[in-house]
């Protein structure tokens, strides 16, 4: 094989916790970006006309970045990981 461990179990657990929000501020954005996606644009609008849930809704727009950066980046590792199996598969298929 060409490649060797790219994380320690410790950082899998890291990353696996980030990524359910366990410990880390970018759950909860998630979950509420992925909740505006629940209501249609009227829902949202009436909801906005309270100062508090509009207030809530520009906190949730300023950590969107973040989020989605986040999850991004999760992404690539787990597309490293698909591609790392399909060698070792192919690998293993070819020499039969």
């Amino acid at each position: 094989m060409g490649f060797t461990a790219a994380l320690t179990n410790e950082q899998v657990e890291t990353l696996d916790a980030s990524i359910t929000g366990i410990g880390t501020g970018v759950g909860p954005w998630r979950r509420a970006l992925l909740g505006v996606l629940s209501r249609d644009e009227a829902d949202l609008v009436q909801a906005a006309r309270d100062d508090e849930v509009a207030e809530a809704f520009l906190a949730v727009l300023e950590a969107a970045p973040d989020a989605i950066e986040k999850h991004r980046a999760t992404a690539e590792l787990l597309e490293a990981a698909q591609a790392r199996l399909m060698l070792v598969l192919e690998t293993v298929y070819s020499e039969s």
